[in-house]
């Protein structure tokens, strides 16, 4: 893979949350135990702090745009933030429904959204509730026009963050480095310090 990645362990515990929850009996035991968690409420937990976290940040930042909008300074420039979790859960249309409640259960403490598809539309809805999801930083999950025939249920996890920096950098760039071996190559920068 080409490119800069992250993983999220939110993201992930967000994810294997939501798969314990649609799990029972042994299968839900043996997911446990192999995640090293003794009850789906510590996923719960984390889950609810995080989304408890998110909700202070909208609601922070929303009474700091509208102070900012209070001064009418023209040059004064209002810094975009967003801090966003996302989670769905995906059935193929033609199997059963999920068991009951396991979809209000995840919409609560995942603030997951529940959706069914179809083999031949899941590329392109996954495709587009990610990409709407991560404000296009990741638009496609899926392959169109791959085979889907034996997709049954699929979940999805989107964490969006953007701020700017608290002191801003005053130049970026291209430029030639030396590494200590002594071969030269080309790297982008960023400049903090003028002068």
């Amino acid at each position: 893979l080409d490119g800069n990645y992250m993983v999220s362990p939110l993201s992930l515990r967000y994810a294997l949350g939501m798969l314990v929850s649609g799990a029972s009996g042994e299968t839900k035991e043996e997911l446990l135990n192999a995640f090293d968690v003794k009850d789906v409420k510590e996923f719960e937990y984390i889950c609810s702090v995080f989304n408890g976290f998110q909700e202070k940040f909208e609601t922070d930042y929303d009474a700091f745009v509208k102070k900012m909008e209070e001064y009418d300074d023209k040059d004064l420039e209002i810094p975009e933030r967003a801090l966003k979790i996302a989670n769905s859960v995906w059935r193929r249309n033609d199997l059963p429904d999920f068991k009951e409640g396991f979809a209000s259960h995840v919409g609560s403490f995942y603030r997951a959204g529940s959706f069914d598809f179809t083999p031949d539309t899941v590329a392109k809805r996954v495709n587009e509730w990610a990409n709407e999801n991560t404000k296009g930083m990741i638009p496609k999950v899926l392959n169109e026009g791959e085979d889907y025939g034996n997709l049954a249920v699929v979940l999805a996890n989107a964490l969006y963050f953007k701020d700017s920096w608290k002191e801003p950098f005053f130049d970026a760039g291209s430029g030639k480095f030396t590494k200590a071996d002594g071969n030269v190559v080309t790297k982008d920068y960023i400049v903090k310090n003028r002068g």
